[in-house]
């Protein structure tokens, strides 16, 4: 339960703590009061790294956002909106309506000057389509980027951080990996 999780102030506002990972921290944004503070903060960035959670690869048929997290710097939050439970299948509770998160997320992916950095962003973009949110901002798909950059790698993110064996065995760094 969330309860359990430390709390930290943003933007006024205690939030949940979720993780803090190599110096970055991640917030888990699930009232209506966090995700305001965490909204008039979101508001102010030039440049935001986004990623989607999604219940599967099919937007046109039956999958849906169930997450959706932002970050600038080291600091990153994540906001649930759809997430079932595993044992139920019921809504697992402490999680946002994305009815009530959709108006905030048009405004924000409806500023031409923002740019949204996210890997494999083409994808991320049709289901926010399908929720009913246009995107207009700039975007950058990190996915396309990288196959610009070197077009015999692969695109996952863990291969474009980590790096890959090509066919003949030889290592190629990716771009954590200096080695």
């Amino acid at each position: 339960m969330l309860a359990n999780h430390p709390y930290d102030v943003v933007n006024k506002v205690p939030m949940s703590k979720w993780d803090t990972v190599n110096g970055s921290t991640v917030y888990l944004v699930h009232t209506k009061h966090e995700f305001l503070a965490f909204f008039e903060l979101l508001m102010t960035k030039k440049r935001v790294f986004c990623d989607t959670e999604t219940t599967g690869f099919n937007m046109f048929v039956n999958d849906r956002i169930v997450g959706s997290s932002f970050g600038w710097g080291s600091t990153h939050f994540y906001i649930p909106c759809r997430h079932v439970d595993s044992v139920t299948g019921g809504r697992q509770p402490d999680q946002l309506d994305m009815d009530w998160l959709r108006p905030y997320y048009q405004e924000f992916f409806a500023q031409e000057e923002i740019e949204v950095v996210g890997q494999n962003w083409k994808f991320d973009e049709k289901f926010y389509y399908v929720d009913g949110i246009i995107v207009k901002c700039k975007r950058h798909d990190t996915r396309i980027l990288w196959h610009l950059f070197n077009e015999n790698a692969p695109g996952a993110l863990k291969v474009i951080a980590s790096g890959w064996r090509d066919d003949l065995g030889r290592w190629n760094p990716g771009i954590v990996d200096s080695s």
